[in-house]
């Protein structure tokens, strides 16, 4: 039987701001998320959500039980989604979508730190990444999304992740 995601509660709401570059953020010098010296105006661009309290997620599937905390200040860029598609499903600026590109942004960006301390190995990469899939369609749907538009989503995410990023699932 294939692992299926049965709740995804948290202890708090996740509180986001949408960040902006504002008049001297081209003066001032951070770091992207590779190490990449870069101005606060294009991290906010690059990263334009940014959660503001520290919210634990708890993760129930029809084998696990687990849960991760997304601290205060985590930074992510919302949905990837091509703007050819935009019409279709909705830009990434679309409210439904910020919570699960939030959640699936921080288990790719932490996968090895979930994978090895959260879930101990108790499960095959491969099947992690479609773990990771079937949270992002969960929370689509329990933030308003509709079914097909979240199953269409998710599987879109799966095929590229298995297609495209194979290498960065090298744990």
């Amino acid at each position: 039987m294939k692992e299926q995601v049965l709740s995804i509660n948290y202890t708090e709401y996740p509180i986001y701001i949408d960040r902006k570059p504002e008049e001297n953020d081209d003066k001032v010098v951070v770091l992207d998320k590779k190490g990449n010296r870069i101005t606060l105006a294009e991290h906010k661009k690059l990263y334009p959500y940014e959660v503001k309290n520290e919210v634990t997620w708890k993760i129930s599937t029809t084998l696990r039980d687990f849960s991760f905390t997304i601290p205060a200040g985590y930074v992510w860029n919302g949905a990837d989604i091509p703007s050819l598609l935009w019409v279709f499903v909705g830009s990434k600026d679309s409210p439904e979508f910020k919570i699960p590109s939030m959640i699936h942004d921080f288990m790719l960006e932490y996968k090895e730190y979930i994978y090895t301390n959260v879930l101990r190995e108790s499960i095959s990469i491969k099947d992690f990444r479609r773990l990771t899939s079937l949270i992002f369609r969960q929370s689509l749907k329990d933030n308003g999304t509709k079914t097909i538009k979240s199953n269409i989503m998710s599987g879109c995410v799966q095929a590229f992740q298995a297609t495209f990023n194979r290498k960065e699932w090298d744990i």
